[in-house]
């Protein structure tokens, strides 16, 4: 779903090419364009979707993806992120830590940084230029002392739920350009019905002003009201290979996959 008042890819672009500089990695053409997606803005200058959604399997190369505008929202923009996972706190440490090793693994960019915290529950990354990036987990009341954030990023999304949503998105209310951007792997019985409202909405005739990219081994699609769904062969390795675009770059993960089918 591409956000259809979007009239520019340049900051895309730029924070792309930034991000590969310093992370020294490609981003696949998939992967491009999530980011797109994401960092797309109108005539404006303002996001062009200000909710944006990405749906894949486990491992697949969201980290990267969502990392391209955390770091361009920090070192260029100065915004204000709040980072939230379901409530693993080693997740949100992992996520940190990768930032973390590209910024202080390059001397122009560490000038940048003003303090970092590590503490369990409070990590943070702080920039002199008055960005900011909480990681927080939602289950433990992620938007605790948080205030007049321009991003949130809601990580593990098949675990989000109303309430946590509720109780952090109104942060967003003082600021300019706000953007919301979820990501996670496929919805699961009876603790993702967010996510799949989300996933719902790219569905729709008229989704708004929305962006989402998902990859998956079944064919949907929503007529009216009712959702009409393919029947999906676990044995089928095309099917694999539609929900699983990190095949394209990584083909050796095939043989993974085999093995975690016999698992």
């Amino acid at each position: 779903v591409l956000p259809p008042a979007a009239a520019s890819l340049d900051e895309a672009h730029a924070a792309i090419e930034l991000w590969e500089f310093y992370k020294r990695r490609t981003l696949d053409p998939t992967q491009r364009l999530v980011v797109e997606v994401m960092m797309a803005t109108r005539a404006d200058g303002l996001w062009a979707a200000p909710t944006t959604g990405r749906e894949m399997p486990r491992q697949g190369g969201k980290g990267d993806e969502i990392e391209v505008p955390e770091l361009w929202g920090l070192v260029q923009r100065g915004e204000r992120i709040l980072h939230t996972v379901h409530d693993a706190v080693l997740l949100a440490t992992e996520s940190q830590s990768r930032l973390l090793s590209v910024i202080e693994g390059h001397a122009d960019l560490r000038r940048l940084k003003l303090r970092a915290w590590r503490g369990t529950g409070q990590q943070m990354i702080e920039m002199r230029n008055g960005g900011i990036i909480w990681y927080r987990t939602r289950t433990g009341g992620g938007a605790r002392g948080v205030d007049e954030v321009d991003r949130i990023v809601v990580d593990e999304a098949q675990h989000a739920e109303e309430e946590h949503l509720a109780a952090i998105t109104p942060t967003q209310l003082a600021s300019a350009n706000p953007q919301l951007n979820a990501l996670g792997s496929a919805g699961i019985s009876g603790r993702s019905a967010w996510w799949w409202r989300q996933r719902r909405r790219a569905l729709a005739a008229d989704p708004g002003d929305f962006g989402y990219v998902g990859h998956t081994a079944e064919d949907i699609l929503l007529d009216g009201e009712t959702l009409v769904r393919s029947d999906v062969d676990v044995n089928d390795r095309a099917g694999w290979h539609r929900s699983n675009p990190a095949l394209l770059r990584r083909p050796e993960l095939l043989g993974f996959l085999e093995e975690q089918l016999r698992r």
